[in-house]
């Protein structure tokens, strides 16, 4: 699992590595709606990557395991102690991180509906309602179900031009389902969130989203409706506030990217059908990234954590009976556990049987990758030899006189 996990990271930083490197070209020649698309590629690799184990795992079959048990020995629990505790302490951190950016999810969004049902309802002919607070500094789009506007005070000062270029952008954000998109991108984040480049990929993927965004709202603007357009920017750039799935202006380095953008921009095609080419691409590399790994697992015995020894039966031991049980066991790919062990030979027939069933049951091994693996193990019941080199003394009790 997390051999997987670390080869996820380093596909997923090349993937990325080689979008900022090309954004920039991208936008210039196909403009940045290609460029907002391409970040769509992340999330379908991973998923791609993530569910090729389930589309084509299949059930690795093993040759059968020897044990041997001998009669001198107790019931024994071994473990590989130090894969075992690494192994669960990364898992542990890797959980708290997750469930950490899902608390701040959770108080992000009290945050917000405690806003909106302190605002104020401002009359306008807009589909979404908008809302004013004196806690909002700069308009966004707020609320994944039931969206509104936010703005602040000040709203109603603004020119008309103004206040419509405002409510034509978060309308567009939410015409495009952009708030949807955030929500599924901090879930990747949370994800990966132990990778520094995710973050700088997920604050990229906001900034674009905001320059496409102005592209679409402009497309229809003259020069003269641009340059209100850009007032209204600079002005709320003073006002910078950061929001989880808001739709914030961005900061001033933001703005200033954004206000170029109004003044070079050509509108250019969608180039829809190439955004969803190289998506499809990246889904497949994530598929056959996998692949070999499920592949893998025909050529390697599943590897045991913790193995319990039988006990030697105490009527085997006393009549000094020795012989074999062969189980069959799958082992989940979930937690490594066994389920489903069952006798499909032993000799002689149901002395060593229950011993046998009752240790193999106990045993866990690393879990697969997504595949359950159906295996065998012999457990072979012997004596064990007297040792010659001890001088045994008979001593009897004497009768007295």
């Amino acid at each position: 699992m997390i051999a997987q996990f670390v080869q996820l990271n380093l596909i997923f930083v090349f993937i990325t590595c080689l979008l900022f490197i090309f954004r920039k070209p991208i936008n210039r020649s196909l403009g940045i709606h290609v460029v907002y698309g391409l970040w769509f590629s992340l999330p379908c690799f991973v998923i791609s990557f993530a569910l090729a184990p389930w589309m084509f795992g299949s059930v690795v079959t093993l040759d059968i395991e020897l044990i041997q048990v001998i009669s001198t020995y107790s019931a024994l629990e071994f473990t590989s102690g130090k894969s075992f505790t690494d192994f669960d302490l990364l898992i542990y951190l890797w959980t708290a991180g997750f469930a950490l950016m899902q608390t701040f999810f959770v108080f992000h969004l009290r945050q917000l509906n405690q806003l909106r049902s302190k605002a104020k309802k401002e009359p306008s002919s807009t589909t979404l309602s908008v809302l004013s607070h004196k806690d909002i500094s700069s308009p966004v789009l707020a609320g994944l179900l039931s969206p509104s506007i936010l703005v602040p005070p000040d709203f109603k000062q603004l020119s008309i031009e103004a206040q419509q270029s405002i409510l034509a952008h978060e309308q567009t954000h939410h015409h495009r389902n952009d708030l949807l998109a955030n929500f599924f991108a901090w879930i990747l984040l949370s994800l990966l969130w132990c990778n520094p480049l995710a973050w700088l990929a997920y604050k990229r993927f906001r900034q674009d989203q905001e320059l496409a965004c102005d592209a679409d709202v402009t497309a229809r603007y003259d020069t003269k409706q641009k340059q209100h357009y850009s007032q209204m920017l600079i002005h709320y750039s003073q006002h910078h506030a950061s929001h989880l799935f808001t739709t914030p202006y961005g900061n001033k380095t933001t703005i200033k990217e954004r206000i170029m953008q109004l003044k070079n921009h050509q509108q250019k095609g969608k180039s829809t059908i190439l955004t969803l080419a190289v998506i499809i691409v990246m889904s497949t590399i994530g598929v056959f990234t996998n692949l070999p790994v499920i592949a893998g697992n025909d050529n390697k015995d599943p590897s045991p954590i913790v193995r319990v020894n039988p006990q030697y039966p105490q009527e085997a031991a006393r009549m000094r009976q020795t012989g074999f049980v062969v189980i069959e066991f799958n082992i989940s790919s979930t937690d490594g556990s066994v389920n489903s062990a069952h006798v499909i030979e032993s000799s002689p027939e149901g002395v060593f049987d229950q011993a046998g069933l009752d240790a193999v049951k106990k045993w866990k091994y690393h879990p697969s990758n997504g595949s359950n693996t159906s295996t065998k193990v012999q457990l072979d019941f012997s004596i064990a030899p007297e040792d010659k080199t001890l001088e045994r003394i008979k001593v009897e009790s004497g009768k007295q006189h």
